[in-house]
């Protein structure tokens, strides 16, 4: 579900790119060529462009502390 919203929300944008809450920068990148891929989910199959994704750390800080937060959770 996750990558859908990260498609439409890319296609929706000026530049296809938006900014998540933990300060990511994620792009999307649309094939040269009309080439689709097949997802295979529990609940049937998705047949979409094989889109590319670019995740760049905008924000060091915020993503130091989610990262921390995570271990944290990991280790109790």
């Amino acid at each position: 579900m996750q990558l859908l919203n990260w498609i439409g929300r890319c296609i929706s944008s000026e530049g296809q790119a938006f900014y998540t809450s933990e300060g990511i920068k994620v792009t999307l990148y649309m094939p040269e060529e009309k080439h689709y891929v097949t997802l295979d989910c529990d609940d049937g199959t998705l047949g979409l462009l094989d889109y590319s994704f670019v995740f760049e750390i905008e924000n060091q800080e915020t993503w130091q502390n989610l990262l921390r937060g995570m271990t944290g959770d990991l280790d109790g």
